[in-house]
């Protein structure tokens, strides 16, 4: 692929590419697993009957695992075979159905493929088990992790034109160390009141790194250099993102608030990473809800790749390092540092 011209083609290309296919795929309700099985086994019901020719090839593969004399429901085979694993069998037949990769086809003959789909997935199942399967962060954290096992395919399918050229590597360092700043968000958390929109922090930081991934693929001629460079260099946010905009016309908040716009689930994060890097934007604007996720965000990422506890001071004032935090009622404590080990 080579380097688009202007802005406006790289986020027509973005959206015909990656942002519009995630939203054909419908898979958005399925973000959302229900906290008693009665209420997934009938959610699984209802995406079986969306796509009915998954219906047989699920019925030959829950037969080929356990061999049964007599026919059974639906709703007795998606038990079988675990709420879990239907979801993520679902899950991968849906987005093979927009991709058409090899990786993710399925042998309707015996419902198989290729792999076992939460390693199809596995972005997602990782983020889940790692954020807590049980706890309030489940949902954000497997839709998250989704949208990387989303980029991780779409590389390999017609929708990009990326040649020879794989970024599996870069997908799973970036994977990584969102998971790492998403741990240290849900800790900084803990220690700032009032926080409404707290559910939502840990996405922030996938969203952010995932817009790098894209920004990637859209420019592989001078993105790969540039970010190796980035790296070294370690700049704040704002002027990060300056460089992407004034290098490549958009930037990564840019992206991550159109990836935001893609799950209901994701509600309000549209507006939170349209201002990432400079939050007080929302306040002055009286919106402390969003500033304030925002900021907290952002000091979970900048703690991994920039600053250290020295550097907010004995007072632990987020502004001494970052002015753009400056409206943030926030107080990096002694328990705080020593929490998150910075």
């Amino acid at each position: 692929m080579s380097k688009p011209s202007t802005p406006n083609e790289q986020i027509e290309i973005l959206f015909r590419s990656i942002i519009g296919p995630i939203g054909a795929t419908g898979v958005a309700h399925l973000m959302h697993e229900p906290e008693h099985i009665e209420e997934r086994v009938t959610v699984l019901v209802n995406t079986f009957n969306e796509f009915p020719d998954l219906k047989e090839p699920f019925r030959l593969l829950v037969k080929s695992l356990r061999s049964q004399e007599v026919e059974i429901s639906l709703e007795e085979q998606i038990r079988l075979y675990t709420t879990k694993h239907t979801r993520f069998w679902l899950l991968a037949n849906m987005v093979n159905k927009i991709l058409r990769t090899k990786d993710l086809a399925l042998d309707y003959k015996t419902g198989r493929m290729p792999s076992k789909p939460n390693e199809l997935l596995k972005f997602a199942y990782q983020a889940q088990e790692s954020l807590g399967a049980e706890g309030r962060y489940k949902d954000i954290a497997f839709a998250c992790g989704f949208l990387y096992d989303f980029v991780f395919h779409v590389q390999r399918s017609p929708l990009l034109d990326l040649g020879k050229n794989r970024y599996d590597d870069l997908i799973a360092t970036n994977f990584t160390r969102s998971l790492d700043q998403a741990k240290k968000v849900v800790l900084l958390n803990k220690y700032k009141s009032k926080l409404s929109l707290e559910k939502l922090g840990p996405a922030t930081p996938f969203l952010r790194n995932l817009g790098q991934i894209i920004l990637t693929f859209l420019n592989q001629n001078s993105a790969v250099e540039f970010y190796k460079r980035l790296e070294m260099a370690k700049p704040s946010e704002p002027i990060r993102l300056a460089l992407e905009a004034r290098l490549f016309g958009i930037h990564t908040a840019m992206i991550a608030s159109y990836l935001a716009e893609v799950f209901p689930l994701f509600e309000n994060l549209g507006e939170i990473m349209s201002v990432w890097g400079f939050p007080f934007l929302s306040f002055v604007h009286g919106k402390k809800d969003v500033h304030d996720l925002a900021g907290m965000g952002l000091i979970g990422v900048m703690i991994t790749e920039k600053y250290k506890a020295v550097d907010f001071g004995l007072l632990g004032k987020p502004s001494l390092p970052m002015p753009e935090l400056l409206h943030l009622d926030f107080v990096l404590t002694p328990e705080a540092k020593n929490d998150l080990k910075i």
